[in-house]
């Protein structure tokens, strides 16, 4: 081979190993540059971050803010309990007194007719059928008579109490007059107020006197 071929070919050799550094060192100052860039840019966008990104965010920050500052919830207040109304003591009127918690034994005795005695009093009514006799009322019209007696006459008897005797069938002072034991007692249940008012007036011997008055016959 020819000096200068070699010379040449040296030469060729040195000037593509000059190429291929230089390449190398471009790429790597460009890559150098991009790491650089990168590297700042990251650096960059951290120190730059807001306050409201490291804690949330303003809705965040305004979230805890305003319930922080709200006003607390108002407590239901519980309602009072109503006074217990007054207690108003009953009066008593003079027209209608307390009812009398007498035994029986305490009150007056009364001359009351047998069943035997009121049957044979009222034997003709009982026969044509206008009245009968009730073992517990004694003699009751079976309907009112054709001249009932004016039963307010006798005392304590006033117009309601009168309703409710005709109500029970009694119309007369006979038949009062002839009242029995039984009698007595369940007539004495019609006075709300006065349950031993046909005691205490003793109404079989105003009746007697009331019909002795009127039909001038003695019972």
């Amino acid at each position: 081979m020819h000096a200068p071929s070699v010379l040449l070919i040296a030469a060729t050799a040195n000037a593509s190993a000059s190429g291929v550094l230089f390449w190398v060192l471009v790429v790597g100052a460009v890559l150098w540059y991009l790491i650089w860039l990168l590297l700042h840019g990251r650096r960059t966008s951290s120190e730059t971050e807001t306050p409201e990104a490291a804690t949330g965010g303003p809705d965040t920050a305004s979230e805890g803010s305003s319930a922080s500052h709200s006003p607390p919830m108002p407590v239901p207040e519980t309602a009072p309990e109503p006074a217990p109304a007054p207690t108003v003591e009953a009066e008593t009127s003079p027209e209608t007194p307390a009812e009398d918690d007498e035994s029986e034994s305490d009150l007056p005795s009364l001359e009351t007719a047998t069943a035997e005695q009121a049957g044979e009093q009222f034997k003709a009514e009982i026969e044509s059928g206008k009245a009968r006799f009730d073992d517990n009322y004694g003699i009751v019209y079976t309907s009112a008579p054709e001249k009932p007696d004016d039963l307010k006459k006798i005392k304590g008897v006033a117009k309601v109490l009168e309703g409710k005797l005709n109500g029970h069938g009694v119309y007369t002072y006979r038949q009062i007059a002839f009242w029995t034991d039984p009698a007595v007692r369940e007539f004495s249940k019609l006075l709300t107020n006065f349950k031993d008012r046909i005691y205490r007036d003793n109404w079989i011997a105003q009746a007697r006197e009331l019909h002795e008055e009127k039909y001038e016959e003695k019972l």
